[in-house]
């Protein structure tokens, strides 16, 4: 059952050669392979922006220029460096929802595989 996917648990929801007790189990088990699906499905887009390079440069401290330096140009570098900031936070961000991720869904796979044990035709 475990190995079943969720078109195949619908059929068997669907079969009235089932009890409803069996039928409400079974849908229970739907359910949480829906939720599983979909966790899952969040993970995968979320890891896409996390793992692509981010490209750095590096920012010329103002006391290290030389003074023929370009005018703005110190402005440009604190602009740059508040964006890899934000970027930084953001990305921290989408670490910390992948953590909570594979948290709901090995409580999810628990729940299903608790389900699954309690399966009674």
């Amino acid at each position: 059952m475990s190995a079943l996917n969720l078109p195949g648990c619908l059929t068997y929801i669907r079969n009235k050669a089932i009890s409803d007790n069996a039928r409400r189990q079974l849908q229970q088990i739907s359910d949480v392979k829906t939720q599983i699906a979909n966790t899952d499905a969040e993970k995968r887009l979320r890891d896409r922006p996390a793992k692509q390079h981010r490209p750095r440069r590096r920012a010329q401290p103002a006391e290290h220029r030389e003074p023929s330096s370009v005018s703005g140009q110190q402005q440009i570098v604190q602009d740059y460096a508040r964006k890899l900031s934000d970027q930084e936070t953001q990305i921290a961000k989408l670490r910390d929802r992948e953590t909570a991720l594979d948290q709901q869904h090995t409580a999810l796979q628990t729940q299903l595989n608790g389900l699954i044990e309690k399966l009674d035709f």
